[in-house]
């Protein structure tokens, strides 16, 4: 490890006099009042339907296991999942949250209903 460098180094041998900062700063003060700024700051709205890699960050799951859920099909599609118009699969975060709420709680499906895995995903 090497010795830290004293702070005399640094320094320079002749500082700034304090009227060029004044005058430095009412320079920078004119120029930030000829700026436009937007009256408000930008409003982001959430998407409801989400990527896996994106829902992966949000929900803490990884990517893994949210394909494997859809897979398994403890996530249904049209519930917590959907297809996007190009087919890769997009996760539904109002239906995600509906069944994080769920308390471990499993779906009722009546019973002539079969359970159909989906297609594979992309």
């Amino acid at each position: 490890m090497t010795a830290p460098i004293p702070i005399e180094k640094y320094r320079t041998s002749n500082p700034m006099p304090d009227q060029s900062i004044l005058q430095l700063a009412a320079a920078l003060s004119e120029i930030i009042k000829g700026v436009d700024r937007p009256a408000q700051a930008p409003t982001l709205l959430p998407a409801r339907f989400v990527t896996i890699s994106l829902a992966s960050i949000i929900t803490g799951y990884t990517e893994k296991a949210i394909r494997r859920k859809i897979e398994d099909g403890v996530w249904v599609e049209g519930a917590e999942w959907k297809r996007a118009p190009d087919g890769h699969p997009l996760i539904d975060l109002q239906g995600y949250e509906t069944w994080a709420g769920n308390n471990g709680k499993k779906r009722t499906r009546s019973r002539n209903s079969t359970r159909q895995h989906p297609a594979p995903l992309c």
